[in-house]
């Protein structure tokens, strides 16, 4: 049972997040970046490579898929799962991306799936084919503004998991607007609704949900883990709960009650995982019931981080053609996205981050030797408080 991970996100949970992610916790389950299934098989051999990274040491890893046609999502699971050295917790089909590609004809995906859920449920059986050791999942919204309604949400769910046996929903418990939004806005703007995640656990109880949305801090998530009736739950299910949310303001409030209905089995951590990486540190022993956190300080995680970078520039450096556009490919200011919000909400938080902006425009910016990743690191870690980087 998957009862905490962090969120996919396109251009944020690259190899060098997952790695500075699994430093601060063994058990949370990680996604990659969702990688388009028609894309992974237009690229050549070193291409394939370059989007399908990662490390043994990111497990458990789930690798979610874009793609709305199954005999095209059927050959990228089977090029996942036989070209990478990492055993996939899980094949996750994206049935909630709101993004304007998500819609286009010819690379349709996303949200705009969960129209059609015997077409997805025909895909997922098509992955499911390729894929014998790692069960296939959904990550998908309550709905489009164009079909929603709890009743056609879950009518999607029996239709998708007894059409092709799916077992794990990640339900994002708001709607997504096709066309007009941005993502940003689709992730703020229409209302979070968990009552309706924790109501699709009491109507498929033999099914595993995890909830999604909002979420900012390990003693939220567990709030949404717990056992009803708790005396936590009955406290968080009341419409002040709102404002530890990440709100849109159009929320109601019966729609935050859920002390009625069952816990979930897990909870998906977005944007504030990225954010505030650190908050992740505890999950083991608050979420997991583990005897203890993995303990690291940050200046041992920074250290272990600085060696990574150079490794994947080197790496990566030696492949032929990663300097095409749509192929990743690493350089300084991207392998120190990861690390900008390591000391966020700490005494000394915005003064890394001023020291990073300020090296990296110094150094990079106006013309003179671009600095290195090392050099950035060391010299920001110079200015924080001992205290602060060896605490654990």
């Amino acid at each position: 049972m998957v009862r905490l991970s962090v969120a996919p996100m396109a251009e944020w949970t690259d190899r060098p997040y997952r790695s500075l992610a699994r430093a601060l916790t063994r058990r949370t389950v990680l996604y990659t970046e969702m990688v388009v299934a028609d894309d992974l098989l237009h690229k050549d051999h070193d291409g394939q490579f370059l989007l399908l990274d990662a490390s043994t040491q990111e497990s458990p890893l789930v690798l979610q898929l874009g793609g709305a046609e199954p005999e095209t999502l059927m050959r990228a699971t089977d090029v996942a799962v036989s070209s990478s050295h990492v055993n996939y917790e899980e094949i996750n089909l994206n049935c909630g991306c709101p993004s304007a590609a998500a819609t286009c004809c010819s690379q349709r995906y996303g949200a705009s799936l969960m129209h059609d859920p015997h077409g997805v449920a025909t895909c997922l059986r098509a992955m499911a084919r390729a894929s014998p050791n790692a069960p296939v999942s959904v990550k998908c919204r309550l709905g489009t503004n164009e079909r929603n309604g709890y009743k056609l949400l879950s009518d999607f769910i029996s239709i998708v998991s007894s059409g092709a046996g799916v077992r794990h929903f990640i339900i994002h418990s708001r709607e997504c607007v096709l066309g007009g939004f941005t993502p940003k806005q689709n992730r703020t703007i229409p209302p979070l609704r968990p009552r309706w995640t924790h109501q699709l656990k009491q109507d498929f109880p033999d099914l595993h949900f995890t909830y999604n949305g909002g979420i900012k801090s390990l003693e939220m998530a567990g709030r949404h883990l717990l056992a009803p009736h708790n005396g936590i739950i009955a406290e968080y299910g009341s419409y002040a709960g709102l404002k530890e949310h990440e709100s849109s303001g159009n929320e109601k409030a019966d729609e935050f009650q859920w002390d009625d209905l069952p816990a979930v089995d897990g909870v998906m951590i977005g944007r504030e995982a990225y954010q505030r990486p650190w908050l992740l540190r505890e999950a083991d022993v608050k979420i997991f019931g583990e005897d203890r956190n993995p303990g690291l300080t940050r200046r041992k995680i920074l250290e272990d981080y600085i060696v990574l970078g150079e490794e994947l520039m080197e790496k990566y450096s030696n492949i032929h053609g990663h300097r095409k556009k749509g192929t990743p490919g690493y350089s300084t200011r991207n392998l120190l996205k990861p690390v900008f919000g390591l000391f966020a909400t700490e005494r000394g938080g915005r003064e890394w981050r001023r020291i990073l902006d300020k090296e990296w425009v110094g150094g990079g910016k106006l013309g003179v030797r671009e600095p290195s990743l090392r050099e950035l690191l060391e010299a920001a870690m110079d200015a924080m408080p001992s205290e602060l980087l060896d605490a654990e």
